[in-house]
């Protein structure tokens, strides 16, 4: 194995040429964190998502196919059991039972039959990137409600043995939030770095509520 470890550096980093001192200069080495480095090895993938309607409801549909299975392992679970962290991400169609494919697709047809959330699906359908923090930031806003509906249609078919009326009482507000949402969906070619900021922020804001559901006992999944 050799003793040394060679580093490619573009010149202008390396002699000023930026305005601002270069590696040479200063003597140090510039290392970029694992988001700038975009290296599956590292952990993190800059992944985008753009599409037209049709894709960005199947994304929506594969989002829900992946709740229905962690609600499914959540009711199959022993009380008190650690959750599950596994989520099928590459589940598909043609992997899964045919009734499963029947459940998730009357779970979104119930879904989007809500005006506002057919809408904000159709706003979502632009030829924009949208990244990763954005993305979770429009999923959360939907997440509680599919949820209060995932549960409600297996109670109904007999899957769940207990209606989560905590979740369903909430249901025209949660609704009314989500049509305020959708002007908040951006349509502008590009993100601004403050807005992506503000989207992360949102994001580990809404981890550290459902840190505390999960402490105060409301909310398990």
């Amino acid at each position: 194995m050799s003793d040394f470890i060679y580093r490619f550096r573009p010149v202008n980093r390396l002699l000023n040429e930026d305005g601002t001192s270069g590696e040479l200069d200063s003597q140090y080495i510039f290392f970029a964190s694992p988001e700038k480095l975009n290296d599956p090895l590292e952990g993190y993938k800059d992944i985008y998502f753009c599409g037209d309607k049709i894709v960005w409801r199947n994304l929506i549909k594969h989002y829900l196919r992946c709740l229905i299975d962690s609600c499914l392992d959540y009711l199959c679970s022993e009380k008190g059991a650690m959750p599950n962290k596994n989520i099928g991400v590459f589940t598909t169609a043609r992997s899964v039972p045919e009734p499963l494919n029947e459940l998730n697709a009357f779970i979104f047809k119930r879904l989007t039959s809500e005006p506002s959330i057919e809408e904000f699906i159709s706003k979502l359908a632009t030829d924009r990137k949208v990244r990763r923090w954005e993305l979770f930031g429009y999923i959360q806003s939907l997440h509680i409600h599919f949820l209060d509906v995932t549960f409600e249609v297996l109670h109904e078919r007999g899957m769940s043995p207990d209606k989560l009326d905590y979740l369903s009482r909430g249901r025209p507000q949660r609704l009314a939030q989500i049509q305020k949402n959708i002007s908040t969906i951006i349509a502008d070619s590009n993100i601004t770095k403050e807005q992506e900021l503000v989207f992360k922020k949102r994001h580990q804001i809404n981890n550290e509520h459902q840190f505390l559901f999960c402490w105060m006992g409301l909310f398990q999944i």
